[in-house]
Parts: C-alpha cells; sequence; structure tokens
C-alpha cells in the first residue's frame, strides 16, 4: 500500500467521522447491538477464520494464546459491547460551567474527537472493544492490527460494516488498515491530516516506534506492573482463588497479575494455602514461599542434542559442513560486498550473504569482516551435581532470573535455575557478569548459586557437586538479539545476541533471517532486531 492509497482510505475514514459525530444516541447504541448479537451468530465461522490465522502463527511464547479465540472470548467479546451500548451516552455532556464577571457563560462540553488511530498486536477482540469505544464516543475508528490475526480482523471489521450500513451509517467509521509492513505504520503514525490521536496497544518495541515516527498527537502507557493486594479482612479462600486467577488464568496478556502485595496479618494464612498449591506441582520445594507460575508448555532444550540433530539434517540435505574454523579476514569487492571470508582452513567463496552466528564471538568475527557490533561476552557460572533422583519435576527458575537477563549495568547478578539432565545429574545456575573470556571460575560465586539453590530445595544440601564451569553468552546494550544486514557492509548478515536464549529461539531466527534474505514477508517486524540501532548518531 502507497502512502497516497493509505491517505486516501484515511480521507474516508475522517468524511465519516464527520457523519458518526452527528448520529443520535439510538442509532450508536444499535451498532453496538448488532455486532453483540452478529458475533454470537456467526461465532463457528469466526472461529473458522481465526483457526486458520492461529495455525499460520509459528512464534513461541504468549502470542499464541493472545491471537486465539474461543467461544467464550467470543460471548465476552459481545458482552461487552453490550455493556458499553448500555452506558451513558457521553456527548455533549455539559462538565464545567463558568459565569464570567461580565457574564459571559463559558461551558466545557464532551464532543467527538474525530478520527482515533489504533496500532495493536495479535489479540482480535482489541479489533471489537476499540470500535466499540470509538463509535459509542462518536468517533470513526481507523485500526492497524498485525499480520498474524489479519483474517479475524477482517471478518469482525465485516460486521461492523453490516451494523453501520444498517443504521444508514458510513461504513468507514470502522477501517482497517490490511497492508502490515512497517513501512505502512510508519505512514500511518503520519497521517497528519487524517488522524487526531493514535494509540498503541503493544511492546517496548511499538511504544518505541511511536516515540520514533509518529506526527500526530498519540496517548502512550507505561510498561505498567499490575499488583493484587490482600487485606486482613480478606477472605482467603476467595482471596487464593482472586490470586490465582490473575495471573495464571492468561499469563500472556498485559493485565496478567505481576506483584502480590500481603497485609502481614493475613500473610500466613493466604501463603500457606497458595504454598500447597506449589507443593502439588513440586514436592520438594521449601515451604513458606509466596507462590510461583506453572508454565504446562514449557520444555528444555538439551543444546548438544539439538546441535546434533540439526547437523545430520544438514549433512542429509549436502550442505558441506567444516569445522573448527576460526574467521580471519574477508575480501569485498568495488562496491564493498563482502564475495569470500577468509578462514585458518583457506578462502570460503560467499554467494548471496555470510550469515554471522558466532554468538558471544560475534562481535570478533564482525570485526574481522569489516563491521562493527556491540556483541560481548556475558559470563555464567553453572554447577553440575553427581546424579540423583528428581528433585525438581520441572524445570524451574527464581523469579529474578528474567530479571537478571535484562538487568543493566555491569556488575555481578546471581539468581536460581535448576534443570535436570539426561544422566541423572542437575545443572544449577546461573550468574551473569562482563568479565571477558575469563574461563577461571570464582568460587564465591559457586558458593552463591548452591546457597540460592539449597534454600529453594533443601533436599539438594545432601548432593555433592561433581563440578563448575563457566559459560559465555551473547550480550548487547539493549539486551536484544541483532538480527538482520549489518548495515554498513553489504552481504554480511547478523543473527546474534540472544543471550542465553540462541538456542530455543534458532529456529525462530532461521525463519527471520531467511526472509530477510529473500526479500519475503516477516513473521515479526524486524525492526527492533535491526543492527542499524547501534549506528553513530542513533
Amino acid at each position: 500500500m502507497t502512502t497516497g492509497e493509505l491517505l486516501t482510505q484515511g480521507r474516508a475514514v475522517k468524511a465519516a467521522a464527520a457523519v458518526l459525530a452527528q448520529a443520535s444516541d439510538e442509532s450508536r447504541q444499535a451498532v453496538l447491538r448488532f455486532v453483540a448479537e452478529r458475533l454470537e451468530s456467526s461465532l463457528d465461522e469466526l472461529l473458522g477464520v481465526n483457526e486458520v490465522d492461529v495455525a499460520n502463527y509459528h512464534e513461541s511464547g504468549p502470542g499464541r494464546d493472545r491471537l486465539a479465540l474461543t467461544p467464550e472470548r467470543i460471548h465476552a467479546m459481545a458482552n461487552a459491547l453490550r455493556e458499553v451500548a448500555a452506558s451513558a451516552d457521553p456527548l455533549f455532556e455539559r462538565v464545567d460551567v463558568d459565569v464570567r464577571p461580565n457574564g459571559l457563560r463559558v461551558e466545557r462540553v464532551r464532543v467527538p474527537l474525530g478520527v482515533i488511530g489504533v496500532v495493536y498486536e495479535n489479540r482480535p477482540n482489541v479489533t471489537s472493544d476499540v470500535a466499540g469505544l470509538c463509535l459509542r464516543s462518536g468517533n470513526a475508528a481507523f485500526l492497524r492490527g498485525s499480520s498474524s490475526a489479519l483474517r479475524t480482523n477482517q471478518f469482525i471489521v465485516s460486521l461492523w460494516h453490516e451494523a453501520l450500513e444498517k443504521e444508514s451509517l458510513p461504513k468507514e467509521a470502522v477501517s482497517l488498515v490490511e497492508e502490515t509492513s512497517h513501512e505502512t505504520v510508519v505512514s500511518f503514525m503520519q497521517l497528519t491530516e487524517v488522524l487526531d490521536c493514535l494509540i498503541p496497544r503493544g511492546g517496548p518495541s511499538l511504544i518505541r516506534a511511536m516515540r520514533e515516527h509518529a506526527r500526530v498527537p498519540y496517548v502512550l502507557d507505561g510498561d505498567g506492573n499490575c499488583h493484587v493486594y490482600v487485606d486482613d479482612e480478606a477472605d482467603v479462600a476467595m482471596a487464593v482463588a482472586i490470586v490465582k486467577n490473575a495471573k495464571t488464568s492468561r499469563p500472556g496478556v498485559c493485565n496478567a497479575a505481576e506483584t502480590l502485595l500481603v497485609h502481614a496479618n493475613i500473610a500466613p494464612a493466604l501463603l500457606g494455602e497458595l504454598d500447597g498449591e506449589l507443593s502439588d506441582v513440586e514436592p520438594f520445594v521449601a515451604p513458606g514461599l509466596a507462590g510461583g507460575v506453572f508454565y504446562e508448555q514449557d520444555c528444555q532444550v538439551q543444546p548438544m542434542l539439538a546441535v546434533a540433530s540439526r547437523v545430520a539434517e544438514l549433512r542429509g540435505l549436502g550442505v558441506r559442513l567444516v569445522w573448527p574454523a576460526e574467521v580471519t579476514g574477508a575480501q569485498h569487492d568495488a562496491d564493498g560486498r563482502i564475495v569470500a571470508a577468509e578462514t585458518d582452513r583457506g578462502r570460503v567463496s560467499i554467494g548471496t550473504c555470510v550469515v554471522n552466528a558466532g554468538g558471544p564471538w560475534s562481535g570478533t568475527v564482525a570485526a574481522r569482516l569489516g563491521a562493527i557490533i556491540p556483541v560481548v561476552p556475558r559470563r555464567g557460572h553453572v554447577l553440575v551435581t553427581e546424579p540423583v533422583a528428581p528433585v525438581t519435576l520441572h524445570k524451574v527458575a527464581e523469579a529474578g532470573y528474567v530479571g537478571s537477563v535484562h538487568a543493566g549495568g555491569d556488575g555481578r547478578s546471581c539468581s536460581a535455575v535448576f534443570e535436570s539432565t539426561r544422566s541423572g545429574t542437575m545443572l544449577l545456575g546461573s550468574s551473569r557478569e562482563f568479565a571477558g573470556f575469563s574461563r577461571r571460575v570464582d568460587q564465591a560465586v559457586v558458593a552463591q548459586i548452591a546457597a540460592r539453590a539449597a534454600g529453594l530445595f533443601p533436599g539438594l544440601r545432601a548432593v555433592r557437586l561433581l563440578r563448575a564451569y563457566v559459560g559465555f553468552r551473547p550480550a548487547t546494550p539493549d539486551r536484544m538479539p541483532i538480527i538482520g544486514p549489518d548495515g554498513a557492509v553489504p552481504g554480511l548478515v547478523h543473527a546474534t545476541g540472544h543471550e542465553g536464549a540462541g538456542i530455543g529461539l534458532s529456529e525462530a531466527t532461521g525463519e527471520l533471517v531467511a526472509a530477510l534474505v529473500l526479500g519475503h514477508a516477516t513473521h515479526v517486524d524486524p525492526v527492533p532486531f535491526a543492527a542499524t540501532r547501534f549506528a553513530p548518531g542513533q
């Protein structure tokens, strides 16, 4: 979609907003109620469309759950529209009156803003919710959802068009931008002739893009931290049910609980109940913990087995593998494009590109190929126990483990994470620090990890440690990976900086690199991972 085409669509939305602002309260209510009925009457058809979107979604994490609709979620969407329709008409309400000394009467009256633009990710219920709120308040909704939910969003918007036309209102009052490329999003954020207000519904990368590119008034929310507070007069059984529901019913949504605050007087009773729930999942965990989050679909990847599997697959495809081979330099053509990589095993001619997936050594590899990327090793310690009967039934991580991944500064952090191996030993981690490529095992760190591990699983106190070792993770300044073309050296593509998640994210990273190299549509927005974000002046 060109900028001109987007502007043409936007002008139609703007014209519809002028008509909608004059629509009666009864007419706007009728639109919302009609869509609520149609959501439920077309439930099977909507579920079928949504199943196609879900089937084409290949990312890990909570995105699939956000994308998926169920009968219960569709009924909730319909009921939400009915509640909004039943609310008092917000238009033309006098909210303040002031009579000046000269007798001039000044009134503040609620009126529509005009066109509300909303950029959001793969939650199709937002399409219905936002359209309902906008129309109830007399505003047109100009929507840009994610490519992963496109079919579902198109179906939902078609119901709004049906309802608007039934009330003789312009269907453009709810419009969807169906082109989902990054370039179109940027153009959308700059529709000064169309948008009266722009609202993002998404993660940090979307917020960054909004700050960088938007040329219209916008409303941003913070990262948020959803709290649940349990007072000393609360019913314990009810509080336990609320706390569990607030986090575990849908942990991937933005209003899932992140902090539990408990009054000291009720803490023993409440935490005792929650502790019972926790011990059902992990029987050997220390008593008295506040709680935990159990991800039933979580699993772990054994790196060596994963690599061996991929090596066998590549050899089956006829790929020639040569290792170890240290990159020592590169040859470039007159345009600066890499045409060959020099290694200690000889020269390797480059066809389309060379991919720098050197992990913690990626910064060094990039430099030898003529590029600069800020990837440095972040050292971590791992402890290996003797073979033992299972102490944990799942991979377990201390709550601070995820935070330590994204912690800033150059200091050392340490948090507990446990996983078992096929041989019966346990791996206990983990520390994070910037110490170059030093392989020296720090006994103070070993003691700290062991103490934290035993604090969570007391049974480990009787288990002997066989050894400890250090490894290196590729870290970037913003703790985000670098994936995509170098930007300064043609023919060089990076796939690095994943910290400790490289194996787990390797499939998705490979798909993204392939799409970028071949010029295909990408399954995620590649901009947050671009190497150019570290270019001078950025």
